[in-house]
C-alpha cells in the first residue's frame, strides 16, 4: 500500500481507541521510522495542528486535533462480525438461563435482522463480493455502524446494493472522504425498503450528499445530518425523495429561509437545535407549508419579529420547541413609556417562560404542543385573553412587535374571536363571552379595593366564587401595586349578603368560628387516629395481626392524603391540611405494624391491598393534573376525596360481622366508634361555617354510621358475654348424646 493509498485512512490508535483520519505519511527529522499524520476527531487542548520542531507537515479542519502515531488500519467485515457474534467469551463467575441458545442463534449471521457494530475497527468490506455479501446478511433490516473506521462510500455503495431488506442504517462518526467518480450513473444503484439514514458527524460535504449519497434512496424517510459543519452557502437541494423527517442539528445554518429552500415539499419535520438561527428574518416559503413540527432550541433567537415572521412562513405548524433561546428564557418587558420590566419567577403575571408560552400559542394558530407539553383549548383561550389584554394596556412592545411582524392580523385575529374584552376595560378578563351563557354576568357583583396605606380605591366586578389568587391577578393587572394582602381591604355592596359588608382584610376574611372548629377538628382527628392504640398494642403483644384487618387504617391514610391536596389547592383550607398531614403519620406507622407483625400468607393480602392504595393515590394525581374542561383541581380532588371520608366513616363496619359472628365487642374497639362520631360531628359544623359541599356531605353520612357503630357496641357489651357463655355451655353438654362404636 503507497503512502497516497493511505491518504484519507481511517485509523484507530491504540491503547486509547481513539479514531482519526491520515492526513500525511513520511519521516520525521532524527526519526528512523515511518510515521503517519492523523486529524482526530476529538479535540484536545495536549495536540497540535500538524506541527512538529516548528515546521508544518500536514492541515487540520480543526485547531487542537493532530498527532504522529503509528495506528491499527481496523478490520474488514468478516472478521467484525466474526468477533461480535461468534466468538465466545467465558466469565468465571457468571452464568446465564439459555446462554448457549443465544450463542447458538447470534452465530447465525445470515439468520440476523439487527447487526450492531457500532463502535467496531470496521474499516472495509474486504475481498467480499457482492453475492457473498448479500448470502451473509439477507435477512438485516437494520445496520449500526456508528463510529468505526470506514472513509470510502464506496464500502457503502456495497452494503446498500447487497442488503434488499435494509431498513435503517446508521453511518454517525464516521468519517467519509472518498466517494466514487460518477460516470452517468452510480456503480451500485439504491436500497429499495432503505427508511432512515444517519450521517452526521461524518463531515460529508454537502454536494456530495445531494449529488450522490442520496440518490437513488427513492424510499428514504428519514435523514440525520448533524454535526456537518454545513452553513447557509451550501448549494442544491435534498432529492424530492419521499423524506419526512430532517435532522440537522450543530451546524452553522444563521438563516431558516435558507434552510427551507433546500428541503423538499414532503418534510413535515424539521429539526434545527444548536445552529445560529436569529439574525436573518425568515421569509415566506409557501413551499414549505407541509412542516408541522419544528425544533429550534439551543440558537440565538431573541426578536419577536423573527418569531411573527416565522408564524407567516409556517402557518400549519402543530409542534415547536424553542427552549434555550434569549426570546424564551430572558423575556424582557419594553413598555410604551419605554421603562424596561424583566419577568421573574415569582412575578404575579408569571415567569418569562410564561409570558413567552402566551404570545407562542397567539402567534401559532394550529399549534397542538410547546416544548412538549400539549396545549389545551382551555388554555389557547386563556392565552390569547391575555395577550389581547396587555395589547391593548399598552405595557408590553414585544406583542407590538411580534404583531407588526405579522401585518397587524395578530391583533385584528384576536378582537375578532374575544369581541368582549375592550381598550379600558381590562376587569372584564376571564367573563363569558357574548356567546356564552349571560346567567354569569348577572352574578357580577361590585368590589371595592382599596390599600391600607392611604392610596386611591378601584371598583371592579368580579363573580362571588372568585379566589383570593385570581383577585390578586386582577388587581395588579388594572392598578400594578404591589400586593401585600396583609394591607389590602375589601368592601361588597349591599346585595351580597354572605359577604361582609364592611371593610375586612383578605387574611382575616375566614370567621373566628370557622378557626375554632377548625382547631378542634385537627385535635379530634388526632384523637380518631390515636384510637387505636390499644389494638397496635395487642398486636405488638401478641406478635400477631390476628384477626385484625388494615383496611380501616389504609383507607384512612389514602384520604388523609388526597384531603391534603385538596387543601393545598383550594383557599382557606390550612385546617384540612394541617389535620390530615397529622393523621397521615399516624396511619402511615400503623400499616408498617400490621406488615410487620403478618404473618406469609397475611402479608401477601396486605401487599396487595397497599399496592392498590399506591396506584389508586397516583392514579388521582394524574387525573387531576390532566383535569380540564372546566373542571378544576379542587372539584376533583373533593370529590374524591369526598367519597374516601364517606369510606373511612364505614370501614369500621367490617368489624360488625365478626361481632355478630362471634357475639363479643373483643374486635370493636369502643374508643374508635366513638372518636368516629366525635369527629363527624364536629367536622360537619365546620363544613357549615365554612360552606364547603365536599366536607359536609360525608360528615352527614359519618354522624348516622357513627352511631350505628356506638349502639351495636353498648347492646353486645351488655348482652354479648352472656350469649357466647351460654353457647359454650350448650357445645359442653353436647357431649352426653355421643355413643362410641367400636
Amino acid at each position: 500500500m503507497t503512502s497516497d493509498d493511505l491518504i484519507g485512512r481511517r485509523v484507530v490508535l491504540h491503547p486509547s481507541n481513539e479514531k482519526g483520519t491520515v492526513r500525511w505519511v513520511g519521516n520525521l527529522p532524527n526519526q528512523r521510522q515511518q510515521r503517519i499524520g492523523i486529524e482526530l476527531d476529538e479535540v484536545d487542548p495536549d495536540r497540535h495542528d500538524g506541527t512538529f520542531d516548528g515546521i508544518k507537515y500536514f492541515d487540520t479542519r480543526r485547531p487542537k486535533c493532530g498527532t504522529f502515531a503509528k495506528v491499527n488500519f481496523g478490520k474488514d467485515l468478516r472478521q467484525c462480525l466474526r468477533e461480535k457474534y461468534q466468538t465466545s467469551v467465558e466469565y468465571e463467575d457468571s452464568w446465564m438461563v439459555g446462554e448457549e441458545d443465544v450463542k447458538r442463534k447470534l452465530a447465525e449471521v445470515d439468520k440476523l435482522e439487527y447487526v450492531g457494530l457500532e463502535g467496531s475497527e470496521l474499516a472495509t468490506v474486504g475481498t467480499l463480493e457482492l453475492n457473498e455479501l448479500t448470502d451473509m446478511l439477507t435477512r438485516v433490516r437494520e445496520l449500526n455502524l456508528k463510529d468505526s473506521l470506514l472513509h470510502d462510500w464506496h464500502e457503502v455503495d456495497l452494503l446498500l446494493a447487497a442488503l434488499p431488506n435494509l431498513e435503517n442504517l446508521s453511518l454517525a462518526g464516521n468519517r467519509f472522504n472518498k466517494f466514487p467518480e460518477v460516470k452517468g450513473e452510480r456503480e451500485f444503484c439504491g436500497c429499495p425498503k432503505l427508511k432512515s439514514l444517519d450521517i452526521s458527524s461524518t463531515l460529508i460535504p454537502w454536494s456530495k450528499a445531494t449529488s450522490y449519497c442520496l440518490l437513488g434512496l427513492d424510499n428514504l424517510q428519514f435523514i440525520n445530518l448533524s454535526a456537518n459543519d454545513y452553513d447557509r452557502t451550501v448549494g442544491g437541494a435534498l432529492p424530492p425523495a419521499c423524506l419526512t423527517t430532517v435532522v440537522m442539528m450543530d451546524n452553522q445554518f444563521d438563516d431558516i429561509s435558507r434552510v427551507l429552500q433546500l428541503l423538499p415539499t414532503t418534510v413535515e419535520k424539521l429539526v434545527l437545535c444548536g445552529n445560529k438561527l436569529g439574525d436573518e428574518l425568515p421569509s415566506s416559503t409557501p413551499d414549505n407549508s407541509a412542516i408541522r413540527e419544528l425544533s429550534i432550541s439551543r440558537n440565538d433567537i431573541k426578536d419577536w419579529r423573527w418569531i411573527g415572521e416565522l408564524a407567516k412562513a409556517l402557518p400549519k405548524l402543530m409542534s415547536l420547541r424553542i427552549t434555550d433561546n434569549p426570546i424564551y428564557d430572558d423575556y424582557v418587558e419594553v413598555k410604551c413609556d419605554g421603562s424596561v420590566d424583566g419577568a421573574t419567577s415569582d412575578g404575579p403575571v408569571g415567569s418569562a417562560a410564561d409570558r413567552s408560552r402566551q404570545l407562542l400559542i397567539s402567534l401559532f394558530t394550529d399549534l397542538e404542543e410547546l416544548n412538549g407539553s400539549s396545549i389545551t383549548n382551555k388554555q389557547r383561550i386563556a392565552a390569547e385573553r391575555y395577550v389581547l389584554h396587555r395589547h391593548l394596556s399598552c405595557d408590553d412592545y414585544s406583542i407590538s412587535e411580534a404583531d407588526a411582524s405579522t401585518g397587524g392580523r395578530l391583533i385584528q385575529r384576536l378582537k375578532a374571536i374575544h369581541p368582549y374584552i375592550v381598550e379600558g376595560n381590562s376587569n372584564q378578563i376571564g367573563q363569558a363571552g357574548p356567546t356564552r351563557d349571560n346567567n354569569i354576568g348577572r352574578t357580577l357583583r361590585m368590589l371595592k379595593i382599596f390599600p391600607l396605606d392611604g392610596r386611591q380605591p378601584i371598583n371592579v366586578r368580579v363573580p362571588p366564587s372568585m379566589n383570593i389568587a385570581d383577585l390578586r391577578l386582577l388587581v395588579y393587572k388594572r392598578t400594578r401595586w404591589p400586593l401585600d394582602l396583609d394591607n389590602l381591604a375589601l368592601q361588597f355592596d349591599d346585595d351580597v349578603h354572605d359577604l361582609p359588608s364592611s371593610s375586612t382584610p383578605i387574611s382575616s376574611l375566614m370567621t373566628t368560628s370557622q378557626h375554632i372548629l377548625g382547631a378542634l377538628g385537627a385535635a379530634v382527628g388526632m384523637g380518631l387516629s390515636l384510637a387505636p392504640l390499644p389494638t397496635m398494642i395487642d398486636i405488638i403483644n401478641n406478635k400477631s395481626i390476628g384477626d385484625y384487618t388494615a383496611m380501616p387504617y389504609t383507607v384512612t391514610l389514602i384520604q388523609n392524603l388526597v384531603w391534603v391536596l385538596y387543601g393545598r389547592v383550594t383557599p382557606n383550607r390550612e385546617d384540612i391540611v394541617i389535620a390530615n398531614a397529622l393523621s397521615a403519620v399516624v396511619e402511615l406507622s400503623y400499616c408498617l405494624i400490621f406488615w410487620f407483625y403478618a404473618l406469609t400468607h397475611k402479608r401477601r393480602e396486605l401487599a396487595w391491598l397497599y399496592a392498590t392504595a399506591t396506584g389508586f393515590l397516583f392514579l388521582t394525581v394524574i387525573v387531576c393534573k390532566a383535569a380540564d374542561a372546566g373542571i378544576s383541581a379542587s372539584t376533583s380532588l373533593g370529590t374524591i376525596a369526598s367519597a374516601l371520608n364517606a369510606l373511612m366513616y364505614g370501614s369500621p363496619l367490617a368489624v360488625i360481622g365478626v361481632v355478630l359472628r362471634t357475639r363479643s365487642i373483643r374486635y370493636m374497639p369502643f374508643l374508635l366508634s366513638f372518636m368516629t362520631l366525635m369527629c363527624s360531628i364536629i367536622w360537619f359544623a365546620w363544613s357549615v361555617v365554612a360552606r364547603d359541599l365536599f366536607v359536609l356531605i360525608p360528615n352527614i353520612l359519618g354522624l348516622g354510621l357513627g352511631l350505628a357503630q356506638v349502639v351495636v357496641w353498648c347492646y353486645y357489651r351488655v348482652y354479648g358475654d352472656n350469649l357466647a357463655e351460654e353457647n359454650s355451655d350448650d357445645d359442653a353438654g353436647g357431649n352426653d348424646d355421643v355413643e362410641l362404636i367400636e
